[in-house]
């Protein structure tokens, strides 16, 4: 007894130390525990602005390729007419009697009937 006296305060248990430990502990993982919540919370934010750029860059995307697909329908449909009035404007110009040989070239080479076989068919 006389010996703690003289040096003073006496040295912690053995529970004093691992209740210390515990303290420290459970303060580390609440540290962490807050490191991680901020990591989370950055890697939602920056997963919400990809995800904000990559969807405005697809819509922009599409709209150009709208607009591209339009400019092709209506030179398309364009080109379409203008073979149509030709087409018309050279029928037109026909007399009876090309429109007759037409009709027999028709008839025989392209269907195969009268007298020439049709293209490809086996003589």
């Amino acid at each position: 007894m006389a010996r703690r006296q003289v040096t003073g305060a006496q040295a912690p248990s053995a529970l004093d130390e691992l209740l210390s430990a515990e303290r420290d502990i459970a303060a580390e993982a609440t540290r962490v525990a807050g490191e991680c919540a901020a990591i989370i919370a950055e890697a939602r934010a920056s997963a919400t602005a990809i995800d904000r750029e990559a969807s405005a860059a697809l819509e922009g995307e599409l709209a150009g390729l709208r607009e591209a697909a339009e400019r092709d329908r209506a030179r398309m449909a364009a080109e379409t007419a203008a073979r149509t009035t030709q087409t018309i404007a050279a029928f037109d110009g026909l007399t009876a009697t090309a429109l007759a040989e037409l009709a027999e070239i028709v008839a025989t080479r392209v269907m195969g009937v009268g007298g020439a076989p049709a293209p490809g068919a086996a003589s």
